[in-house]
């Protein structure tokens, strides 16, 4: 496999790690809530698949605010 395969799941961990500059993490600021695990991520199959989808919403979400 490529890196470039786990990149949206590189930026899913950035994007809800707690950020100094902010106070919080940069899903909290734009979603007002913090981000939580929808299921079992021991599962590989759930961690791939599920950051995916997770992503792809979150995209048409902002492209809904932008």
């Amino acid at each position: 496999m490529k890196w470039e395969e786990y990149l949206h799941l590189v930026e899913l961990s950035y994007n809800n790690g707690y950020h100094e500059s902010l106070g919080m993490s940069p899903f909290e600021v734009l979603y007002r809530r913090k981000w939580r695990v929808p299921t079992n991520w021991n599962n590989p199959e759930n961690k791939l698949g599920l950051g995916f989808n997770m992503l792809v919403e979150m995209e048409h979400i902002v492209k809904k605010v932008c």
